[in-house]
């Protein structure tokens, strides 16, 4: 996993409407899915929160 987030993503976000950026139902349940796979640790804890 990446130590930190892409700073072109980072960029593109910054120049979008917050109001207009959505995502979709699936990705909110693969997110906490995908957490509660990872082995427990500071690494998990760290990311669910």
């Amino acid at each position: 996993m990446r130590s930190g987030p892409d700073g072109a993503v980072l960029a593109w976000m910054s120049r979008q409407f917050m109001m207009t950026i959505f995502i979709t139902i699936m990705t909110q349940v693969e997110i906490p899915y995908g957490l509660a796979l990872l082995p427990e640790g500071r690494w998990r804890d760290l990311l669910e929160l």
